[in-house]
């Protein structure tokens, strides 16, 4: 099987695009600097219908040839996506909690983009324990078109 890991990190006007392998999509081009030894996949916690199903935390090192500082990218926008061959299989969002250089790497700890957007807690299990302020859903919103979602909002 011929599977790639492509991430895209979305930092205020700039696009940054890795890989595992090298690759280009859509005449984008993906350079190969994600260590696939270090990258295992993506994994969701899943504790059955009635639990919150979330992205689990994953930490990424990127050997770029770039000097970035430390927290260049925190906060920003991990588009990850999953392909064999030539088809996407699979699409995950994240944000960069931490981001750091340690030496020729650069080292990102991603948390579920979804989660962090609302101010969840990860400590949360179930889903009628969530409480959302105004803003959050504001926030959320303004960032739809970072979801291939449709969200259904019920105010109590």
């Amino acid at each position: 099987m011929n599977l790639t890991w492509t991430f895209t990190a979305h930092r205020e006007i700039s696009i940054y695009r890795w890989s595992t392998k090298e690759i280009t999509i859509g005449g984008h081009s993906y350079t190969p600097e994600i260590l696939p030894d270090d990258f295992g996949g993506i994994t969701m916690n899943n504790g059955g219908d009635s639990r919150i199903h979330q992205l689990e935390d994953l930490t990424i090192k990127i050997k770029s040839q770039e000097a970035f500082s430390s927290g260049f990218f925190d906060g920003s926008l991990v588009i990850i996506d999953r392909w064999e061959g030539d088809f996407r299989t699979n699409r995950f969002r994240f944000r960069v909690k931490w981001s750091r250089p340690v030496y020729q790497l650069m080292e990102m700890h991603l948390v579920d983009a979804f989660f962090y957007d609302l101010g969840i807690s990860r400590d949360l299990e179930l889903a009628e324990e969530v409480s959302v302020s105004g803003s959050a859903i504001t926030k959320l919103l303004s960032r739809a078109n970072h979801y291939d979602m449709f969200l259904s909002i019920e105010v109590a």
